[in-house]
């Protein structure tokens, strides 16, 4: 681990020198970062230039020469880089801390492994260039090195010195995953088609669910007349070639605008936004010049024909004139006819649609805030005519951030200023945020929050959102209707209800450790090519006219990405100190200090000033960041004495048995060890010696010790296992070729109105039931997430677990032969009965060439349900009928075939066995089959079998060793729960601590559902507290885990029996909090459990006797379904009547007592012409009574102790089953000895 060589020059010291070559004191480019293309890893001296640093372990180093360097850790670290435009940030990641190094090395074999390469073209400057020929940084040599940072040295680097290890403006944000209502609100109410497309046409957008949307405000604020436009070819336009222009007037905002002027692109359909004063031709005129002058500089951009109303040609001919002058072709509508101005009035119209959606109740004097939100959202909304992409990925090529969105007009909690300078601090109490509301983005990580009781619109990064929770103005002492007040008005009144203290100080200048970081591109020229003096100050643009800068790092920091950075959580942008700018209503900056009466005027023409936060045009150009002036360092000397006691329990588990010799993790590392000679290629060197690993019969590893699989395609190359991964990518496409599961088309072939679907890797490792690693799988899935939902069905049926017990019962007492076998890509069989359309898999993609699916292939909406009913036809027609209460079951003769998807199991007599082979051939010439051997496991249930005795076991010992992780407690429990009622949690549970018992429970649920029946009760009674686990619940969930891992070799006997047994309980009112009571059935086939449930009654039971005929009655109908289910697989049972255990003879005399003598006090129970009683007396039914202590179900409403849970389980037919584990055979044939069950 972390070794690596480097180049000579750091030899080229004296022996006598050698260890001085190490001290930057010495070396006159200690500082600065040059290009090394010996090493294999980035190097840095300075450990405060790491972001996200993490120590190494003891013993990582790395060889300079004949020197051995210790590496101390690892971690991030930014670069400042120069290229043609100006300086960027390129970020490097696990790059090496080795303090007092010479100087900083980027190696360049990290780089070139991202398509970077030097250019030492003679007759250009020498630089790093991307795989596109663009130019990432420039090389200048220096002291014969090629430096691509420098810095004196005796320059210190306050920048890294006080950087702060937090999320920034250049740090990858995680996706954000909500709801499809939540996307709704957040892209401003788009329409339910765009929300299906919006993950594949952004950057950073989860849908969770179904994503489709009832939206009354969408209703109201959408209605409009029909009309048809024909559609115009906007394909063969170029961007800016075109352009669509349109006023809209509006009432006077807080700021004095009147009127918007939306400017449209046709080919791209991106907008931008101008709001005036007024309408006259010379505000007009200044307003175009500078359109035409921006999308000159900053696109490229040559319009060549303007589409608009009537008003230049008829109203305003000194525009026209203007237009004719720049040599601009027009294209005026008829007059009062707006219909035929398309471009500009269809933008208009959808962006007003968005403005009234989004506005809610905030004040209408906010108008501008609100347009400029909708069209900066409308830009990044996919649209039907773009193919569904969105119109700023046509214009700018690349998908839109959109994980910093938030519902509009959410509440905002803003962060103080003086909780960012952290002034005041003797005033502890003083609130540390200010209550507020989302009205826009000024970037990707800068909102703009209206703070009502401030009376101001701020500009802010540090803030948390609300998305609940929105202005609905119905403040306490306001007018029930605030939606016309005038923001003057709002405020006085917010003032007398509640005027923060903390504004009086707040006025001090900023720090002068502040300075400016670009939110985009470091270097952002004023291209404007208009003076300040010659453009109107009132002409204000929207942000939207610069791209917002992504989240991942500029095109320098992509081309150096590694892996995704380890920013910090999106969603809590309160612990980052950015520093805050408050836009007045000039625009100028204000502080929290300025005065509040007479904050918001209405500004006059040419009245205003500049300010930092916004330019001319609106967009940013940098905002300010504030980082500590003391030096954080760590230091990894601090961390030994932990490190090595860390290591030594992390280090001495058995892991890896060779030659018969066990071997702890540390033993394998050394037995991994690289030869001194392959030291410069540690990863192939490490890649050969597992191979001869695995190639010796005798050398098994343990699934232990193997590396995490890879996510994606593309990790594979620095994998271990990669090339293993690679080869099982091959072999699963030959397999598609094979089968003819897919058509090769030209892009350019496929319908615009076809969604393409996206396709993904997935790796496994596949082991032996042992635990020990067999070989490599590697599946393609296609992105079904991504299909628009249909109104077809999807659902396909799949095996019962009570069903497949049933059928295990069946076969012990009939000693019937099992036969299983696995359908190699399963779902590749079936045929696709629809259009689908996929992206080629990663890694082996061809430009301009799609996939058309024919087969139905793992990932699609549909395919479970296209291959049920491939493999139950095929099934059909060999002469298999079906089993009508159980559609993955089929009978013929004698002979019953199940399956689960892709596993299918023969059951059939020996004296069948002839037929039954003949069967199986059959299906091995329909579908490709592997297996044919006894059945061993099953939905991840180990099965073992005891012919002689007629008595098989199902045991998921395996999967219970799986999940006891999940168990904070180490010490096993007795029994899986304690006798104490579980009550609800006070408090509120956090998210995490929510889906970590979500987690432990659904685990536990699959085990109590499947071959433990023992901890249903329990698993029952904690599935109750979902919503909001406590400290008590979280506690109980690991009890029964430690339980199940302390028993975990207890399985499920069936077998050795003849009879058909059911029995039923109910605890009466046992739930204090809602009173109500606990039922549960349990039912018994051959003398094993196949069916049984624990779970609390739907209503509230007035009696003991009431609870218990409730439960009666759920026992009767499954025994009555299990009764068909029988009948339908030919198995005959001594008597067709049902018998019912029960421990209330009341509830029996209801059932069998002649009405006459009946008498009961359930008077509202209609107990003469109940269901139950009715088969009683028919004779399908009968109800015998069981004591308590002999009711097998009695221990599924309570939570028995001691001695009665242990006759509990016995009753339940569970055995523990050690001896059966150990007489099992390994996969050579030898039984598995005491030291083997220890690794497995």
């Amino acid at each position: 681990m972390g070794k690596c060589t480097l180049s000579s020059f750091f030899i080229a010291q004296s022996e006598s020198k050698k260890h001085m070559s190490f001290s930057i004191s010495k070396y006159p480019l200690c500082n600065s970062a040059i290009l090394d293309t010996g090493s294999t890893v980035h190097i840095f001296n300075q450990i405060s230039r790491f972001n996200n640093f993490r120590a190494a372990r003891d013993g990582d180093f790395l060889w300079a020469g004949d020197n051995k360097v210790p590496i101390e850790g690892f971690g991030d670290v930014d670069v400042e880089v120069t290229g043609p435009s100006g300086s960027s940030i390129l970020r490097l990641y696990d790059a090496a801390f080795c303090d007092n190094f010479a100087c900083n090395l980027i190696s360049f074999n990290e780089l070139s492994k991202l398509g970077i390469w030097l250019d030492t073209d003679p007759n250009r400057h020498m630089s790093l260039r991307r795989s596109d020929r663009s130019v990432l940084a420039l090389i200048k040599q220096k002291h014969g090195q090629l430096v691509v940072e420098d810095i004196d040295e005796e320059f210190s680097r306050h920048s890294f010195l006080t950087r702060r290890n937090k999320f920034n403006s250049y740090t990858k944000r995680k996706p954000q995953r909500a709801t499809a209502d939540i996307w709704h609100l957040r892209l401003g109410h788009p329409g339910p088609q765009a929300l299906e497309h919006l993950v594949n046409a952004s950057q950073g957008v989860r849908i969770k669910g179904i994503p489709t949307h009832k939206c009354d405000l969408c209703a109201t604020a959408k209605a409009k007349r029909q009309i048809r436009r024909a559609p115009r070819e906007t394909d063969v336009l170029e961007p800016g070639e075109r352009l669509a222009l349109d006023f809209h007037d509006f009432e006077s905002d807080y700021e004095g605008y009147k009127s918007l002027l939306l400017v449209t692109d046709r080919s791209s359909g991106f907008s931008w936004d101008y709001y005036l004063p007024d309408r006259t031709a010379t505000t007009i005129n200044c307003t175009l010049t500078q359109v035409f002058d921006y999308l000159l500089y900053q696109y490229g951009f040559k319009p060549r024909v303007i589409e608009c109303d009537n008003e230049f040609v008829d109203q305003k001919p000194a525009v026209k004139d203007f237009l004719e002058r720049k040599n601009l072709k027009l294209e005026p509508s008829a007059p009062y006819t707006q219909a035929q101005n398309g471009g500009a009035e269809r933008s208009g119209g959808v962006i007003k649609e968005k403005a009234r959606a989004m506005r809610g109740n905030l004040p209408a004097q906010l108008w501008s805030e609100i347009v400029k939100t909708a069209v900066y959202l409308n830009n990044r909304t996919p649209k039907y005519r773009l193919r569904w992409k969105s119109p700023y990925e046509r214009l700018y090529k690349r998908k839109p951030a959109q994980e910093h969105l938030r519902v509009y007009g959410c509440k905002a909690f803003a962060m103080t200023p003086a909780a960012q300078k952290k002034t005041n601090r003797l005033k502890k109490l003083d609130p540390r945020a200010w209550i507020g509301y989302l009205i826009g983005y000024t970037s990707s990580n800068v909102y703009r929050v209206w703070i009502p009781s401030l009376n101001r619109i701020i500009s802010t990064r540090d803030v948390i959102f609300d998305e609940d929770q929105v202005f609905d103005g119905t403040l306490e002492t306001l007018i029930l209707d605030v939606k016309e007040a005038d923001l003057d008005e709002l405020a006085q009144t917010l003032q007398r209800i509640s005027l923060p203290n903390s504004t009086s100080n707040q006025g001090s200048q900023q720090d002068s450790n502040y300075f400016e970081i670009d939110s985009d591109a470091h270097n952002v020229d004023n291209l404007t090519g208009t003076d300040e003096a010659d453009v109107p100050k009132y002409v204000e643009a929207r942000f939207e006219l610069l791209p917002t800068p992504p989240q991942t790092p500029p095109a320098a920091l992509l081309a150096a990405s590694i892996r995704e950075p380890g920013g910090g959580e999106t969603d809590h942008l309160s612990s980052l100190q950015g520093e805050w700018k408050f836009l007045e209503s000039g625009g100028q900056e204000a502080t929290a200090s300025s005065d509040l009466e007479g904050f918001i005027q209405q500004r006059q023409p040419g009245g205003s000033e500049s300010h930092d936060l916004t330019s001319l045009q609106g967009e940013p150009s940098s905002f300010a960041v504030h980082f500590p002036t003391s030096r954080s360092v760590m230091d990894p000397k601090k961390h030994k004495v932990w490190q090595a006691a860390f290591n030594a329990g992390r280090l001495g588990n058995t892991v890896l048995q060779v030659n018969g010799r066990a071997l702890d993790r540390a033993k394998e590392q050394r037995l991994l060890q690289v030869p001194k000679e392959r030291l410069e290629r540690p990863l192939e060197a490490a890649r050969e010696k597992l191979a001869k690993l695995l190639k010796d019969p005798k050398q098994r590893i343990h699934r232990s010790v193997l590396p995490p699989l890879p996510s994606r395609h593309r990790d594979l190359d620095d994998h271990l296992l990669g090339q293993y991964f690679k080869e099982a990518e091959g072999e699963h496409l030959k397999s598609h070729r094979e089968m003819g599961s897919w058509l090769e088309v030209k892009s350019k072939d496929v319908p615009r109105k076809i969604t393409i679907l996206d396709c993904m890797w997935v790796y496994v490792y596949k082991f032996d039931k042992h635990g020990y690693f067999k070989n490599c799988k590697a599946r393609l899935v296609v992105r079904g997430d991504q299909q628009a939902r249909s109104g077809q069905s999807t659902y396909a049926a799949t095996l019962a677990g009570r069903s497949f017990r049933t059928l295990m019962a069946i076969s012990a007492r009939f000693d019937l032969e099992l036969i299983q076998y696995d359908a190699v890509n399963a779902f590749v069989n079936a045929q696709l009965d629809e259009e689908v359309y996929m992206k080629m898999p990663p890694g082996h993609r061809r430009q301009g060439y799609l996939l058309r699916l024919v087969k139905a292939l793992y990932g699609l909406r549909k395919s479970p349900l296209l291959w049920h009913r491939e493999l139950t036809a095929t099934l059909k027609r060999m002469g298999f009928n079906s089993v009508p209460h159980e559609p993955c079951c089929l009978t013929l003769d004698g002979i019953i075939v199940f399956f689960y998807v892709d596993d299918i199991v023969f059951a059939y007599n020996q004296k069948n066995a002839a037929k039954a082979k003949n069967l199986e051939a059959q299906l091995q010439t329909r579908y490709k089959l592997t297996g044919g051997k006894d059945l061993q496991w099953f939905l991840g249930i180990e099965i073992l079998r005891d012919r002689e005795q007629l008595l098989i076991w199902l045991s998921q010992s395996s999967y219970i060793e799986k999940i006891g992780k999940l168990a904070s407690t180490t010490r096993p429990p007795m029994t899986p729960m304690s006798a104490i009622e579980l009550l609800p949690y006070a408090g509120n549970a956090t998210n995490t601590e929510v889906h970590s018992y979500q987690v432990k429970v659904g685990s536990l649920l699959y085990a109590a559902v499947i071959t433990r029946p023992d901890v249903s009760f329990a698993v029952s009674r904690l599935a109750q507290f979902n919503s909001n686990p406590g400290p008590e619940h979280h506690k109980a969930a690991d009890r029964v885990l430690q339980y199940l891992v302390s028993t975990s070799t207890l399985a499920l006997q069936l077998g050795g029996g003849d009879d058909f047994e059911v029995a039923s309980d109910a605890s009466y009112a046992d739930n204090s909090i809602d009173r109500k009571s606990s039922q549960a059935y349990a039912m018994k086939l051959f003398g094993g459990l196949i069916g049984w449930r624990a779970n609390k009654q739907d209503t509230v039971t007035t009696s003991t006797t009431e609870a218990e005929l409730l439960a009666l009655s759920q026992a009767a109908k499954e025994s009555i379904f299990v009764s068909r289910l029988l009948e339908d697989l030919a198995v005959k049972l001594d008597s067709s009547q049902i018998t019912i255990q029960c421990d209330n003879r009341q509830t029996i005399r209801l059932m069998t007592e002649e009405i006459a003598s009946l008498k009961t006090k359930l008077r509202h129970v209609d107990v003469h012409n109940h269901w139950l009683r009715q088969e009683v007396q028919k004779g399908t039914i009968k109800v015998t009574y069981r004591p308590s202590t002999e009711l097998v179900a009695d221990g599924l409403t309570k939570a028995l102790q001691g001695s009665k849970f242990v006759e509990f389980t016995r009753q339940l037919g569970l055995h523990n089953i050690t001896a059966q584990l150990n007489a099992r055979e390994l996969p050579d044939g030898r039984g598995l000895s005491s030291k083997h069950l220890l690794l497995c």
